[in-house]
């Protein structure tokens, strides 16, 4: 406990009238049992002096606070029973601290038992748990091989189903094979006995004699096919023009890809005459104009295995479009000829079908085809 002394009060009186009257107030203990460092008052403060006790204990008033002045024995005396109260409830509350010391230690060595189970049995989980982790991660792995697996199956079935579709389109084209050779054979056997005539002419077929069926009427026949114009020719193109007996004719093609004639700035001998057609076609295939001339194009033409093709002259051009409408055939197009231009060595002829007339085009053109061939 600190010591208190307290200080005396000192009153400075001034003589002089102009002069304020003050009084210093030592240190002391406030009302509110705070020790005050003393405080410097005037007359006008002092006059609001309270009311004294007795001579040692003094009240007053200075900032609004009651400040006292209290006897430094009697204050001793009541700061010592304060502090020896104090003490004697310190004592007393100590001794029931120590003596509930005992079951707060029995309790805080149960609960450290019980968090050394509960940290034990943390541990034992988290080992659990990260042993059922890695089985997972296992698990994972190998359903993923299984699935890699099932795919790998899932592909192997789906060829075995293509390869089971193609079998069957196979057993069904067999089938379908089978059924054409019945239905050949059926016909073969309706086809009425065919004894070969004693006076059939083999001149043209040096001795060799063969049934056939002729294109254009499908007829089974022993030697030679006769044609007439529009008739399906012996190559499958389209019979324009045929001799009385209808043993032989000439045949148009179907119409081919357009095309440049070639030759350009090559001179070419073919005679004063345009009727050859075929004649024409060998002189321009046998000068040197290279495979990509339309003359060359003509000779490897080979429907049916059946060659000898040629580019068709103006006058064949000419007589096929005066024959249109007995061939039953629509052209408006413009077709190369093998007819040429006399000391022209960069144009050709070619037939306009629409205009009925012949025209000169340079070989570079472009023009449409249209082959013939005799037979």
């Amino acid at each position: 406990m600190k010591n208190f002394k307290l200080l005396p009060l000192v009153a400075i009186l001034a003589t002089s009238p102009a002069v304020v009257h003050a009084k210093t107030l030592g240190r002391g203990i406030t009302d509110n049992g705070k020790v005050s460092e003393g405080a410097f008052i005037t007359d006008a403060d002092w006059n609001n002096f309270l009311h004294v006790d007795n001579l040692w204990r003094t009240t007053y008033a200075i900032l609004g606070n009651n400040h006292k002045r209290f006897n430094i024995n009697e204050r001793s005396a009541e700061l010592v029973k304060g502090d020896v109260d104090t003490l004697k409830n310190t004592v007393f509350n100590l001794t029931g601290t120590l003596e509930s010391l005992p079951n707060q230690v029995g309790d805080l060595s149960r609960l450290v038992t019980s968090n050394k189970l509960a940290a034990t049995e943390t541990f034992t989980s988290k080992l659990v748990t990260q042993n059922l982790k890695k089985d997972v991660v296992r698990n994972e792995k190998d359903i993923e091989k299984i699935e890699t697996s099932i795919t790998g199956v899932n592909t192997d079935l789906r060829e075995v189903r293509n390869n089971l579709k193609g079998l069957d389109r196979i057993e069904a084209g067999m089938d379908s094979f089978q059924n054409s050779i019945d239905s050949m054979q059926n016909a073969i056997n309706q086809i009425p006995e065919m004894v070969m005539p004693s006076d059939l002419d083999t001149s043209t077929s040096r001795g060799l004699i063969t049934l056939k069926r002729c294109p254009n009427t499908l007829e089974v026949t022993w030697g030679i096919c006769t044609y007439q114009a529009g008739d399906k020719g012996p190559a499958g193109g389209i019979v324009v023009s045929a001799t009385e007996d209808g043993r032989h004719g000439l045949e148009l093609s179907f119409k081919q890809s357009s095309s440049t004639f070639g030759c350009d700035g090559v001179a070419i001998a073919t005679g004063a005459s345009d009727a050859p057609g075929k004649g024409f076609t060998n002189a321009i295939a046998n000068s040197a104009c290279g495979k990509e001339s339309l003359a060359m194009k003509s000779r490897l033409y080979e429907p049916n295995e059946l060659t000898g093709w040629y580019i068709p002259s103006i006058a064949q051009l000419q007589s096929i479009h005066d024959n249109l409408d007995t061939l039953d055939l629509h052209i408006d197009e413009v077709y190369w000829s093998s007819s040429l231009v006399a000391g022209d060595e960069e144009v050709a002829l070619a037939f306009d079908f629409m205009s009925n007339t012949s025209v000169q085009v340079n070989r570079s053109d472009t023009a449409s085809v249209r082959f013939v061939r005799n037979f």
